[in-house]
């Protein structure tokens, strides 16, 4: 899909890029959620980092799902100009028993 459609394969690269940033957010901020609660007895910040976990999750799940629906999208797209271009093609070329 790299050859015929460099754009969306841009933004799907962008998209995906951004998923995987904001799944390592709700990484570390759960972590630091249960750090704070453990380790620190810091009830705002461990709720902070909860809700920033909470944040980054539903980020990031939006993300993937822009990227999941750009990437069917694009693999139709793409398989539907291929079929065209071939049917185009085939029009065109001569019959058999054609002068």
């Amino acid at each position: 899909m790299t050859v015929h459609a460099p754009d969306a394969r841009a933004e799907i690269d962008r998209l995906e890029a951004n998923s995987k940033l904001f799944r390592t957010l709700v990484v570390v901020f759960a972590l630091a959620a249960v750090h704070y609660l453990l380790r620190e007895q810091q009830l705002g910040l461990a709720a902070a980092s909860a809700a920033l976990c909470v944040l980054s999750f539903s980020r990031y799940f939006d993300q993937r799902w822009k990227m999941t629906e750009l990437s069917y999208a694009s693999a139709v797209i793409v398989a539907a100009t291929k079929s065209a271009d071939k049917a185009a093609k085939d029009d065109r070329a001569p019959k058999e028993g054609s002068p």
